[in-house]
């Protein structure tokens, strides 16, 4: 090769190389900002504030610096291809704690935080002493498994010791009933890309739980008809940065259910049962009574009894709760996690006589002070 064939490869090289900075300078500098990453389901840094102050103190720059991470060009894309690095490459077997089973996308959980686990038990009791000790309410609770109880050891990845934290609940919660899911479930009951279960499979955790309510009701598929929505990307779906297939979410639907009222105490508004519109949004879940909310009422002026059930709850009762309301003219679920114990009482009215469920999924009891 000649010197002046290596010249002008060399030439070329370098120029290819500045005209793909130029590049990418330009594209930064035309592309608008965007506020939110919906494959990450957070905000998105915006254009710091300029002063000398910041100037000098260095918090400019790296505020600039997380705000030009956050709203490069192709960003998603990237984050991709460095996902497929890790796995084909590199041979790791997960991703920002992501793994992946026949397409399935789980999230790593481990160690179990005992502490966690009994704070939460102590945030049930205190409710119980300050709302139910001298009244005729009947207290069951139950513990929602989260999908790694189902695929974790299977696979060979870390996870929680789920015979403990069941162990621990129970123990301290013993004096009331203990509704068991974890045989009704397996892996399959979960969406591909979210943390929660498919409404469509949990009508057994609803059955069992009317039957032990003492309710009278049973359900089945043929009482419902369903809606469809496609390209549900859910929580895991942005973390794995993965080309995996997106779900479809689907929710059942019948006369009682599209004649309930939902009332939230936050807003003092009406909501839906379902917003479809919301499966697209930040978080496609949020389609089911709104996403989180510290205090919902719905209220069935076509039920059997003028029964009243309170849930104490997280996520995961946003689609269990509509199949519950068959025998209850009032369903009350509340959200500890955005509504302290002491204000309960000044904001809604319990019934003396109520049914009351503790259910919580595996995932929030493993985060300590997670309750206010």
């Amino acid at each position: 090769m000649s010197n002046k064939t290596a010249k002008i490869q060399q030439f070329l090289l370098v120029a290819g190389f500045l005209g793909i900075l130029v590049g990418f300078l330009v594209a930064n500098l035309f592309t608008p900002d965007q506020t939110i990453s919906k494959s990450e389901r957070r905000k998105l840094k915006t254009m710091p504030q300029f002063s000398t102050e910041n100037l000098f103190s260095g918090q400019y720059f790296s505020e600039f610096e997380d705000y030009a991470m956050d709203q490069f060009v192709l960003r998603d894309s990237l984050r991709t291809v460095n996902a497929y690095m890790k796995y084909a490459l590199l041979f790791q077997k997960d991703n920002n704690d992501i793994y992946v089973v026949n397409n399935r996308l789980y999230k790593m959980e481990y160690p179990l935080n005992e502490q966690a686990v009994d704070k939460a038990m102590e945030a049930y009791r205190k409710l119980i002493q300050n709302y139910f000790a001298d009244t005729k309410a009947k207290i069951y609770y139950g513990v929602i498994p989260d999908k790694n109880y189902y695929a974790a050891d299977s696979y060979g990845y870390l996870s929680l010791d789920y015979d403990l934290l069941y162990e621990k609940v129970q123990s301290q919660m013993k004096d009331y009933t203990y509704i068991e899911l974890r045989d009704l479930l397996t892996r399959e009951d979960y969406y591909y890309t979210d943390l929660h279960w498919d409404q469509q499979a949990i009508l057994p955790v609803a059955n069992r739980i009317l039957e032990t309510l003492q309710t009278g009701s049973a359900l089945s598929f043929e009482d419902f008809s369903t809606v469809s929505l496609p390209n549900f990307r859910g929580s895991y779906y942005g973390q794995a940065a993965l080309l995996v297939p997106q779900d479809t979410l689907t929710y059942f639907t019948n006369d009682i259910i599209e004649n309930l009222t939902v009332y939230d105490y936050e807003t003092r508004k009406e909501i839906p049962v379902y917003d479809a519109s919301a499966v697209t949004g930040v978080d496609g879940y949020n389609v089911f009574l709104g996403g989180p909310k510290a205090l919902l009422e719905i209220r069935n002026s076509n039920a059997k009894s003028d029964r009243q059930l309170v849930i104490i709850r997280d996520s995961f009762s946003s689609s269990l709760a509509p199949l519950l309301c068959t025998e209850y003219s009032s369903v009350i679920l509340i959200d500890l996690r955005y509504l302290a114990t002491d204000y309960i009482k000044n904001l809604i009215e319990l019934e003396e006589d109520c049914d009351v469920l503790f259910l919580h999924n595996t995932l929030i009891l493993n985060q300590y002070g997670i309750f206010k």
